[in-house]
């Protein structure tokens, strides 16, 4: 049972509060591809493009995580989290260029 899985997981010592901001951390870039898709499809009419933008996204993601990650490594969450949090802020259509 998955169920059964994770409450062993979650009784570790430590685990639950790393795994719960963890979680609830991820769902910004979820929420963002769904709304991608989403907007692009209400705008275009057809999931065919949103489904590349959303794609596109997924793509650039994961090319980006472990850049950020190695930022992380040398410099620290603190100097790198400005940064992050500015680029964060701004619309993803200027961030396009759309």
């Amino acid at each position: 049972m998955p169920t059964a899985n994770y409450r062993s997981l979650l009784r570790t010592p430590g685990a639950a509060a790393f795994f719960l901001p963890a979680s609830l951390g991820r769902v910004g870039v979820a929420m963002t591809s769904l709304s991608l898709v989403r907007l692009v499809h209400s705008h275009t009419g057809t999931f065919a493009e949103a489904g590349l933008v959303g794609g596109g996204f997924a793509v650039a993601e994961a090319l980006g995580a472990p850049q950020v990650a190695r930022l992380v490594d040398r410099f620290g969450q603190t100097r790198r989290g400005v940064g992050a949090r500015l680029a964060g802020r701004t619309p993803i259509p200027l961030r396009s260029g759309g």
